[in-house]
């Protein structure tokens, strides 16, 4: 389990695991169990027991699909400069570009991303010179 602040105590409980903060009545109370992590209710997937989504500030960090038209005929050389544009400057944001795949036929090209936000990803596309208004934020994931 990532290291969450200075934990006062552990206590191993079967296959979950509980920690709290302080010493106060009110203290941060920590709940691991499975794949998920809980804090203080909400219920984040958590990335020990297997590959997942980057953590921000203690939760996962939102996934993101994007989709750009007018990419007809564009080879895949067009595309990888196009993609270390968005590379360039993604940092400014917090937007990472983990993929893109290109349908030259139909001109398509779709993006993976993680970041903070969807305006955070369509603003890096469209300072990297191809701008998309057609993103969708990806919640659930299969693995």
């Amino acid at each position: 389990m990532p290291d969450i602040g200075a934990w006062r105590s552990e206590i191993p409980i079967g296959f979950g695991r509980h920690r709290t903060q302080g010493d106060s009545p009110g203290a941060t109370l920590l709940s691991h169990s499975g794949p998920w992590v809980i804090i203080r209710g909400t219920r984040f997937r958590s990335t020990q027991f297997g590959a997942g989504p980057p953590l921000l500030g203690g939760r996962s960090v939102p996934k993101f699909m994007d989709l750009h038209d007018g990419f007809g005929g564009v080879t895949r050389e067009q595309l990888k400069v196009a993609q270390e544009a968005d590379w360039a400057i993604e940092a400014d944001e917090g937007v990472h570009f983990e993929r893109a795949w290109l349908d030259p036929e139909a001109g398509k090209v779709f993006c993976l991303s993680t970041g903070p936000s969807k305006e955070a990803v369509m603003r890096i596309h469209k300072r990297a010179g191809h701008p998309t208004a057609e993103i969708y934020e990806l919640p659930i994931e299969v693995y």
